[in-house]
């Protein structure tokens, strides 16, 4: 069954939607791991750990 036009629009901005929502998901997993490593860097600090030298 082929799809009308407007159907096929209707489609293309689905797709399109779910791709952005899932671009900002990714966008925020990676802020809150940047978020955890930091966190985690600055407690090794605290314990006079450089976290780079590992």
């Amino acid at each position: 069954m082929a799809l009308t036009d407007q159907e096929a629009t209707r489609l293309e901005k689905q797709q399109r939607a779910i791709a952005e929502q899932r671009a900002e998901t990714a966008e925020q997993q990676v802020e809150i791991e940047r978020q955890q490593k930091e966190k985690l860097a600055a407690k090794l600090r605290e314990l006079n750990i450089d976290p780079d030298t590992l």
